[in-house]
């Protein structure tokens, strides 16, 4: 006899907790949307920016709300992986960062090529191509280096600045795998609030 009211009263606990609860609300802050070409949009709202990612890419985004940033932001990283080409999978990472008052695009882009000498062995830069993304300034160079399992021999680089924060978005490659104009399109999509 006990056993018996013992299961009724989980099966009513259960029918108790389906019936009184609602759908579990979703953080539509951060989630992607589509548009009329197919494409997604990953959206910000702590950060104030969108980027738009073509249907042959997949990512993901990851948050971390106990790492902040020196203006109190959270750290935020999206990762975006094209489909292989030629066995290669190219990922391009975008890392907003916040800035001193002091900060400009060009000691922002010193700084990074200062950090990527000591990286990346045989750290060899091409030209800078000085750009405006959404009335904001910006700059893209591609690199070599030693290659990288995994990583490719090559990086595109676009550095973007929005008031007191930085864009910066790397992309790799090989010689057989360089997506750049898809990296280009990737990077000029990007859209502050």
């Amino acid at each position: 006899m006990f056993r018996h009211h013992t299961g009724f009263r989980v099966c009513l606990i259960c029918l108790f907790a389906m019936l009184s609860c609602g759908p579990i609300p979703e953080d539509t802050a951060n989630n992607p949307t589509g548009d009329a070409d197919g494409d997604r949009v990953y959206s910000n709202d702590e950060w104030g920016f969108r980027i738009t990612v073509p249907d042959v890419w997949g990512w993901t985004a990851q948050t971390s709300f106990q790492t902040r940033e020196p203006n109190g932001l959270p750290r935020v990283e999206v990762v975006m992986n094209r489909e292989p080409i030629s066995g290669f999978s190219a990922v391009l990472t975008l890392r907003p960062r916040a800035l001193s008052e002091k900060a400009t695009l060009q000691t922002v882009t010193a700084e990074l090529e200062e950090e990527f000498k000591s990286t990346f062995l045989g750290y060899a830069a091409q030209e800078k191509r000085a750009f405006q993304i959404s009335g904001r300034e910006g700059i893209e160079w591609i690199f070599r280096t030693v290659f990288l399992r995994r990583r490719g021999d090559r990086f595109f680089v676009t550095v973007v600045l929005d008031g007191r924060k930085a864009y910066l978005m790397m992309g790799n490659g090989t010689s057989a795998a360089f997506p750049v104009e898809e990296y280009r399109d990737i990077a000029e999509s990007l859209e502050f609030r």
